[in-house]
């Protein structure tokens, strides 16, 4: 089937070139409403677009030898040259649209369009191409005839073996074809999209993103998020893909003019008089399309300079190392002939600018000083590109060093996220690198073979403790290159020497960039501790404290309530002033009312604007680059880093006095870090400040208990040990760790052992503390309970009454621990079958607790809960549902869906649907519960939800039968 027209009207030209098990018009139909975007979207939004698609036997194609491929490339020019006979038809630009191995022939077609003089006028008006998943390349002749037989395995149902065979027979042949298209590829757009989902049954893609790419430095790559099959499938015109590629389509035939030979093909002018470069961008510059792409679209000069109603002004901004500078010399290097001059300064001080100006000024003889060069580029005709480097001091206004006027394009490189409001056609923040790229630098940069598979296996692992950092990864590339280590040995390396590995620069380094990856931020943190030192207010000592702290905690999901709940908790530190001490200055600054957050986020602020944190998200969650989070730890000599190991453990330990249950679990997450990076023996030190490490130890352990571990049972052990040894068995804080080290056993199922300890520090919390004492009020409901588990239910009914008279006789009527008290008493009744008893207690414990003014108490939806249980256990499950429905809405707009009492009742909720005979009604919610509890709750009470869904999805299949 030669060329059809679908839509043909006069101004362009789009051909659509479909792959295996393809044809002209199913390949780009989508299954679900038969949408065929070609015809029935694409001529609304690219006017006056003439669209074609061209089908052929694909598998006839790529089913024999390499000749087929050559022969349906011949035919598709052929049959182009035949639809382009007349003059107003054969200058019409062309934009190709192939889908998969249908990119193969499109190659094909271009590369013979050069030899072949015939077909030159196709090449020559081709603005560009835009691949669907097109295999262009594999690690080898190998594992490239695997990509393509992949393709036909995944495509085809069941494809043919010869088809299969000839795949991979000629694989290096269609390989090669990749190779020769680069050296058209330059003249014309490329835009690549590439699938982000595996297909069918499937458990990988079947082209990779690696193969997808051409790796070329102007090719625009954008994912997809469909498989191989459908992903040239649009449903509406609404779907994002579809929208993208209008997008570039319309820029590209925007541009034409641009792109096109002159009529008499003359060579384009080359324009570049002054190319002022400090250096060359690294050989082993990789990766960035989109970067490139968006510098290409938003950077590069109109033909007609007068014209340009705007300065162009791009700002690249992004933590030190990450690859801005590297960026802004690629582009330049790459539309250096689009100029008349290219100019770089170094604006890390306005001295250093003012000097790069006057140097700018007398290379083009305009004058002397920044003001005469300034004033040259506001009154060129023709275009030109100003690349004002390290704009990073937050103090530096970089709008005085921008040439007055609309004309000319700057490209600002930045720490200083704030940099942004500087930019007219895009900003762009430069972090990590994608993680293939990340690969091919290392790889390319250690003089290896980057397309080798084993290697990039092994090179994997790397880039992701280097945290895809393009500086690490380009100085760890160079390492290997000189034999300081191998590829294979450069992590065992690094876990032995990372200080000197990244505060080292390589001898024959990658680029002229002067720092080291440590370097680079040591700059940064200096010029905050000179702010620190001439400042008049705190905010730069503010941030250099917290960002120490940083370092100890986790990488990620650091929170100002962290620090606020520390500061509101500080009273817990009157009696012990060595704890005290050792907090952050705005913990210990007691002189406001309340936390002063403001000062909090100017100092997160200070830090941002070095990039050296990240700050993201509603809730301002603060982040770490991996290797900056090492490296401020690595700054430290040893003295200081105990210290402030200490302070950061006191710090999150002091703010589990008061955070509610989601900030304990991310508290947990830091705390864990924390001491894991540190030596836990400097948490049982023998000295005379031995109560305030005690309570610190306490705390930890609280945040620990409800999802213990061997770790939180070793603490807690050793915790209780240190407390005996030191202090004592009849001591408030032995009395304390018992406790804990009991409700570890409790969470742990170990129930005898909670309750052999139990006794024993009951009888000594009532000895030395009083048997009204909150503790031993405590320590008698963590008996009764593992009583209960232990089958001794007279035993814990009988321990609970008798807490209950303690409280009635020592303790106000509506004391909290009163109704908690009156809560045991209840659950023990119901424990026993005496669920009448219970309800009586409970409803009266309800009553005592609305009639309290302390709101905390009001806040006991425990109760409800409880209460709602009994009635369920009872029978009477209409009056549970309806008290589980009241109790989930307080749960939800006190604590939030992730709170444990939130997901127990949800859970509770969704039994009940299936108990009233509506489980259709319980499923989602169930579901929700899972989802939300995943990580929040224990595995044993995951493990019993599940089993619950699987009950209520069997009652609701039965409501059908």
């Amino acid at each position: 089937m030669p060329v059809s027209w679908l839509i043909a009207p006069s101004l362009s030209s789009i051909i659509a070139v479909h792959g295996l098990n393809g044809d002209a018009t199913n390949t780009w139909k989508h299954p679900k409403n038969n949408h065929f975007w070609l015809q029935d979207s694409l001529p609304l939004d690219v006017k006056g677009a003439r669209i074609l698609s061209y089908g052929y036997n694909a598998d006839v194609a790529f089913g024999n030898t390499t000749a087929n491929v050559w022969d349906h490339a011949k035919s598709l020019l052929g049959s182009l040259i035949d639809e382009r006979e007349t003059d107003d038809v054969s200058k019409r630009p062309i934009i190709f649209i192939a889908h998969s191995l249908g990119g193969i022939i499109v190659k094909q077609a271009l590369v013979w369009a050069h030899t072949e003089p015939r077909y030159q006028a196709i090449k020559d008006h081709t603005l560009g191409i835009v691949f669907f998943g097109t295999p262009h390349r594999g690690s080898d002749k190998a594992n490239y005839g695997r990509i393509l037989a992949n393709v036909a395995t995944g495509v085809m149902h069941k494809p043919k073996t010869r088809l299969i065979g000839a795949l991979q027979t000629h694989s290096e042949t269609l390989m090669s074809l990749t190779s020769e298209f680069k050296f058209e590829a330059p003249n014309m757009e490329i835009i690549t999209f590439y699938e982000t989902r595996p297909m069918g049954i499937f458990s990988r893609l079947i082209v990779e993103k690696q193969s997808a790419l051409l790796e070329l430095s102007h090719e625009d790559t954008q994912p997809v998020d469909a498989n191989h099959r459908d992903m040239c499938k649009f449903d509406t015109r609404n779907d994002e893909t579809y929208k993208k590629l209008v997008k570039r389509v319309n820029r590209m035939l925007k541009g034409k003019d641009k792109s096109l030979p002159a009529s008499d093909c003359s060579p384009p002018k080359l324009r570049n008089k002054h190319f002022e470069l400090p250096f060359d961008v690294s050989p082993y510059f990789t990766g960035g399309n989109d970067v490139c792409g968006e510098l290409r679209e938003g950077c590069l000069p109109l033909e007609d300079p007068p014209a340009q109603n705007m300065q162009q002004r791009f700002v690249l901004y992004g933590l030190g190392g990450s690859g801005k500078t590297q960026m802004a010399l690629k582009f330049a290097n790459d539309y250096r002939e689009r100029f008349w001059g290219v100019f770089f300064i170094d604006t890390s001080s306005v001295d250093m600018a003012r000097q790069a100006f006057s140097n700018m000024a007398r290379v083009c003889k305009v004058g002397e000083g920044m003001e005469d060069f300034r004033r040259c580029l506001t009154n060129s005709l023709e275009p030109w590109l100003l690349i004002l480097d390290n704009a990073d001091d937050p103090s530096l206004n970089i709008s005085q060093f921008f040439p007055v006027g609309n004309r000319g394009t700057i490209i600002v490189t930045s720490r200083n996220p704030d940099c942004r409001c500087h930019a007219t056609v895009g900003s762009r923040e430069l972090r990590e690198m994608e993680s293939d790229e990340a690969i091919t630098l290392l790889l390319r940069s250690g003089d290896l073979l980057s397309e080798n598979e084993d290697l990039r296996s092994i090179a994997l692992p790397i880039v992701q403790t280097l945290g895809y950092l393009a500086l690490a990864v380009s100085h760890a590339g160079a390492s290997i290159r000189q034999r300081v280590c191998s590829l294979e040995d450069y992590l065992d390396n690094y876990a032995r020497r990372r200080k000197k590995l990244l505060s080292s620069r390589p001898v024959q380094a990658d680029s002229n960039y002067e720092y080291t990856v440590y370097t680079t931020w040591e700059i940064s943190v200096d010029s905050i501790k000179e702010l620190s030192n001439n400042a008049t207010d705190s905010t730069a000592a503010n941030a250099l404290e917290f960002l120490t702290l940083f370092g100890f905690c986790h990488f990620d999901d650091i929170t100002e309530d962290m620090f606020r709940s520390a500061w509101k908790a500080f009273g817990r530190t009157e009696r012990y002033t060595w704890w005290a001490s050792n907090l952050p200055g705005m913990v210990r600054d007691r002189r406001l009312l309340e936390w002063d957050s403001i000062r909090f986020n100017e100092s997160m602020r200070l830090l941002s604007s070095y990039s050296l944190i990240h700050v993201s998200g509603p809730n301002n969650r603060i982040s770490l680059h991996p290797l900056v989070h090492s490296w401020i730890r690595d700054s430290l000599n040893e003295e200081v880093h105990l210290r402030w190991w200490i302070i950061t453990v006191s710090t999150l330990a002091l703010a589990a006095e008061v955070l509610l249950f989601p900030g304990q679990m991310q508290l947990r997450v830091h705390l864990r870090h924390c001491i894991g990076i540190g030596q836990v023996d400097d948490l049982f030190v023998e000295d005379d400040v031995l109560l305030d490490r005690v309570q610190i130890l306490s705390l930890i352990i609280s945040v620990y208990e409800f999802f213990p571990g061997k770790d939180t049972l070793t603490l807690s052990e050793r915790a209780l040990e240190y407390s005996r040894k030191l202090l004592g068995d009849e001591c408030y804080s032995t009395c304390l760790l018992s406790y804990q080290l009991s409700r570890v056993f409790f969470y742990l199922r170990e129930y005898q052992k909670a309750s052999d300890l139990l006794q024993g520090t009951l009888d000594v919390s009532i000895r030395i503390l009083g048997p009204a004492e909150s503790l031993t009020l405590d320590i008698m409901r963590e008996l009764a309970w593992a009583y209960t588990e232990l089958g001794r239910k007279q035993e814990a009914l009988e321990l609970a009454e008798k807490k209950l008279a303690v409280c009635e006789k020592s303790l106000e009527e509506r004391d909290a621990h009163t109704l908690s008290a009156l809560c045991d008493v209840a659950a023990g009744y119901s424990d026993m079958g005496r669920y009448n008893e219970a309800i009586d207690v409970l409803e009266n414990a309800i009553a005592k607790r609305d009639e309290m003014s302390n709101e905390d108490i009001k806040n006991m939806l425990h109760l409800e809960l409880l209460l709602a249980v009994t009635y369920d256990r009872s029978g009477r499950h209409e009056a549970a549902f309806e008290m589980f429905q009241n109790t989930l809405k307080k749960h939800l707009t006190l604590y939030g869906e992730d709170d444990p009492y939130t997901l127990l009742t949800m859970a509770y909720i969704a039994k009940e649907y299936g108990e009233i005979g509506q489980p259709e009604e319980g499923i989602p919610l169930m579901i929700k519960a899972l989802e939300v509890g995943q990580g929040r709750m224990p595995d044993e009470w995951l493990e019993t939800q599940k089993e619950a869904l699987k009950w209520l999805q069997y009652k609701s299949a039965q409501l059908y039968f």
